[in-house]
């Protein structure tokens, strides 16, 4: 009986973040929430999900075509995972960073 739960209950853990976060429910134009420090996490973690979910799947996608250019699908798929990435950089604290180094610090932030 506990088998059977656990599977089942593993089973909704894995598929839930793919039910949670559509990618393809935002505009690419509005800026992070950061109306508060719940939102702003909220943010963070669901636009960097999204991003790396994206770049994921424009990866695999480009693993799986012929040739050594990139096809427009997966350089759209990109461009949507960038926009994500760097919606998630919005909702980090950069402001005692020199403006020159914000871009290349932002993404050592994201990733480490």
């Amino acid at each position: 009986m506990y088998g059977t739960m656990a599977a089942a209950l593993l089973l909704f853990l894995l598929f839930l973040p793919c039910a949670a976060f559509s990618v393809e429910d935002e505009s690419p134009l509005a800026p992070a929430d950061t109306s508060s420090p719940r939102a702003t996490m909220e943010s963070f973690i669901n636009n960097f999900y999204k991003g790396y979910a994206l770049g994921i799947r424009a990866y695999e996608k480009d693993e799986k075509e012929p040739g050594f250019f990139m096809s427009p699908e997966v350089r759209h798929l990109l461009g949507k995972s960038e926009n994500f990435l760097h919606k998630s950089v919005q909702c980090l604290n950069l402001s005692e960073v020199a403006p020159r180094l914000r871009k290349k610090r932002a993404l050592n932030r994201l990733c480490c």
